[in-house]
């Protein structure tokens, strides 16, 4: 199974993992299921932080780089077909960062691991936490 992680699902595991459930905590920790960080989410969390919403102990370029190495977490590239698909999803919610975690799960043939309700109304496999 391949998990993609909703961009606060990894800043809660990173920084207070004492807000995931138990069950997350535990597939988090399973080495047979591969755990992905799209680039989205990094651009999400820089521009977060740069904006002051978010406090981190390090620069962010520091801390993903540092947290996707220590976790066994891999990287998810944004691709054109990305975008395409992106495009096709209904509108249900305005958050670009999640719809294109949505579409990237969709195209990837990934769960998402999330606690969005919204994420529901898509066509899209979730892991609720």
């Amino acid at each position: 199974m391949k998990i993609l992680l909703d961009t606060h699902v990894f800043l809660w595991a990173m920084l207070t993992p004492e807000k995931l459930g138990e069950e997350a905590v535990e597939l988090l920790a399973d080495a047979n299921y591969d755990k992905y960080l799209s680039a989205v989410s990094a651009w999400e969390i820089t521009i977060k932080h740069a904006k002051g919403k978010i406090a981190l102990p390090v620069p962010p370029k520091e801390f993903v780089t540092d947290s996707i190495a220590a976790a066994g977490i891999l990287q998810l590239p944004v691709t054109i077909q990305d975008a395409f698909v992106l495009a096709d999803l209904p509108y249900h919610h305005d958050d670009l960062f999640d719809r294109q975690l949505i579409a990237q799960a969709q195209r990837n043939q990934m769960f998402i691991m999330t606690d969005e309700t919204v994420f529901e109304r898509y066509d899209v496999k979730i892991i609720n936490i």
